[in-house]
């Protein structure tokens, strides 16, 4: 897949609004001519259309304009604040407020699959859950998977199958099958694999492009693969999850609060 291509089509705005833009026309072309392509770029787009869905819902504060003009009071002259570049920043910050808002909400902006197997997981560290299976080797826990027709990875990252696993474990949410694989990566630190099906989901991440989240005390990444769904539930740092991901995928969306106060300089 051309990565050029598709560093363009990140960009491209869903709804068709670019159509007409020569930047765009030879990764459009492209994207017609090549499958892989083509599906990788309708995920894109399903998920860019959400996302702005959900803005849309997002009311804009009566006493923006306010604020923010009263906060420039404070802020030192300079020439890259005057005129229209108010309003840019005020928009960044909008715009990265709400999706992030979308993403971590009070419960994570986490589906309901992903709550309820990280309630299993908590169960599971604090005793009163039991693994199904305990065996440090993660061909063997996945095979035990498969033969209980348990949802399981394609292909476990190379950084997480260079360690062992502690056990494994079918999850029933609604109805909804998830596996679970737990591993050792030392020091008493672990991470956990989920995998369900792609099926059935109303909103899964683009393929190969994980989200990052966070619930409680747990560091979330989740994707896409193929025709299945993951999440990687670690207490590690973020720059330490994201070593444990597939080198094939990138971070394409990623937000973080952001306090104004290091945006604007307020003196």
């Amino acid at each position: 897949m051309n990565n050029q291509a598709k560093l363009l089509l990140n960009a491209y705005r869903p709804g068709g609004g670019d159509a007409t833009d020569p930047a765009f026309a030879e990764a459009l072309a492209q994207a017609r001519q090549d499958p892989q392509l083509r599906t990788w770029f309708e995920d894109v787009q399903q998920f860019d259309q959400a996302i702005a869905g959900k803005l849309r819902e997002v009311a804009v504060p009566a006493n923006l304009r306010s604020t923010i003009l009263a906060g420039a009071k404070f802020s030192e002259p300079r020439r890259w604040w005057r005129g229209s570049r108010i309003w840019a920043v005020a928009a960044v910050i909008a715009v990265c407020a709400s999706a992030f808002a979308f993403w971590l909400g009070k419960d994570s902006g986490l589906d309901s699959w992903q709550t309820d197997s990280l309630a299993v997981l908590e169960g599971i560290e604090a005793g009163t859950t039991d693994l199904d299976i305990e065996n440090p080797q993660p061909a063997h826990l996945i095979e035990w998977l498969r033969a209980k027709a348990a949802p399981v990875p394609a292909a476990v990252p190379n950084a997480l199958a260079a360690h062992p696993t502690f056990g494994c474990k079918m999850i029933d949410t609604n109805g909804r099958k998830v596996s679970l694989l737990c591993f050792n990566l030392g020091d008493r630190e672990q991470a956990h694999l989920f995998t369900t099906p792609r099926a059935g989901l109303k909103l899964a991440p683009p393929e190969q492009h994980p989200i990052f989240s966070r619930h409680r005390n747990w560091n979330l990444a989740s994707w896409r693969s193929g025709e299945d769904v993951h999440m990687l539930a670690t207490e590690l740092d973020e720059t330490r999850l994201r070593a444990l991901l597939p080198a094939s995928i990138a971070a394409r969306v990623h937000f973080s609060p952001v306090l104004i106060g290091e945006i604007l300089p307020v003196r």
